[in-house]
């Protein structure tokens, strides 16, 4: 009998070998499926699947656990996804008691004393959210997992999930912020006062906002298109596209038209090249603000315009008040001097007196004409020499029109 004893010792220890490598075999299984679960989280930046990857480590580390996420808002927490209400009205008694905070500071998982009296085979434990020496918020669970019973394993994973979970939630944020800014970024942009361009090294447009209406085409079709497509003249348009290749900045004032509309439909532009970095998108290599100066440059020819009608409003004025006077005395006189001479009057005589008339009148119409002129026209008098157009015309949309005589 007793030398059989020694081998029921080597089976049971090998047995017990057996069982703890299955043991170790399934702590490792347990530890890879926290581990693929944890990057799982980190890599989410939607909170509800952040809190589904977080509930599923939980099961690994704290027998049916029920869990509330709370992140810090101003002076308040606010929940992630729908958590009890029963874990809410926790949450808030330990917030108004102090507690959550005191947890903050301590900075480790804590057992917190449940205050609604119920379900005594249960306990609530509270987990700060820390991401950069920062709480951002805490984990509460409750589970059947009493302080007595906790490891310093089940402890250490603890801390590990809270750590992935607020890292996670705080990429999220992150980006939440990043695509609002890109999102009113985009705003500003679109509804900018100006066209934007990004174009390539070849002056190719590989962007534009939604201010297109100076060229006359929606922005999805003016993406792929050249920049030199729009400048009539083809020398100008490899000039620009050369600047842009060169990288420089520059201020040009340009005429453009967009080739499938009619030639004379051309739009005065001024056009800001700003060269950019790298890794922009579509290979761009410059930003062109393109201010269409149509408007601007109508409203000051229409400026010019009224100076100039005003130059000749005051020229008219001037014109009868010093004509007028001895006009009307060399016209009273004729008059007198005709009736003076009476039938001793010759025909040569009477002639020469109604020619003087008729001139008179001329220069009294000229007088009349020059005060009714409401546009300045020019029309060419002698070789480059020009004069006013004081002839009556109908209305013309224009300021300034140039006519021969």
């Amino acid at each position: 009998m007793p030398s059989e004893s020694p081998g029921r010792d080597l089976g049971q220890e090998f047995r017990d070998l057996e069982d703890l490598v299955q043991q170790l075999r399934q702590s490792l299984d347990e530890l890879r499926e926290i581990q693929d679960l944890a990057r799982t989280i980190r890599s989410s930046v939607s909170p509800d699947e952040i809190l589904e990857g977080l509930s599923a480590m939980l099961r690994h580390i704290l027998p049916d656990p029920q869990l509330g996420l709370f992140l810090i808002t101003g002076e308040e927490f606010t929940a992630v996804g729908d958590p009890s209400l029963a874990l809410r009205a926790a949450l808030h008694t330990l917030h108004e008691d102090g507690i959550t905070s005191w947890v903050l500071e301590e900075r480790r998982p804590i057992f917190v004393p449940r205050l609604d009296g119920m379900e005594a085979d249960q306990s609530d434990l509270l987990v700060p959210l820390i991401v950069m020496s920062t709480g951002i918020g805490v984990l509460l669970v409750r589970s059947r997992q009493h302080e007595e019973e906790l490891t310093s394993h089940q402890l250490d994973l603890l801390s590990f999930a809270s750590g992935q979970a607020a890292l996670a939630l705080e990429n999220s944020r992150l980006v939440s912020v990043l695509e609002e800014s890109r999102r009113q970024l985009q705003d500003m942009i679109d509804n900018a006062v100006d066209l934007i361009l990004l174009v390539d090294e070849e002056g190719r447009i590989t962007y534009a906002n939604a201010r297109t209406e100076a060229l006359d085409e929606p922005r999805e079709r003016l993406v792929g298109r050249c920049l030199a497509d729009f400048v009539p003249d083809p020398a100008l348009g490899r000039q620009l596209t050369e600047e842009i290749r060169r990288g420089a900045r520059s201020l040009k004032e340009v005429l453009l038209r967009n080739p499938v509309h009619p030639p004379e439909r051309l739009i005065t532009a001024q056009l800001s090249f700003t060269p950019l970095g790298t890794n922009y998108p579509g290979n761009s290599v410059c930003m062109i603000i393109l201010r269409d100066l149509s408007e601007q440059r109508r409203l000051e020819e229409q400026a010019r315009e009224a100076e100039s009608l005003k130059a000749v409003m005051l020229a008219a004025v001037t014109v009868n008040h010093e004509i007028n006077n001895p006009l009307t005395a060399i016209v009273g006189n004729l008059f007198l001097l005709k009736r003076e001479l009476g039938q001793s009057a010759t025909p040569e005589m009477l002639q020469r007196i109604e020619l003087a008339e008729r001139s008179a009148q001329q220069i009294q119409d000229v007088a009349h004409k020059l005060e009714q002129v409401s546009a300045v026209r020019r029309v060419r008098y002698l070789g480059d020499t020009d004069m006013l157009d004081i002839e009556p015309h109908a209305p013309v949309d224009g300021d300034l029109e140039e006519d021969e005589a």
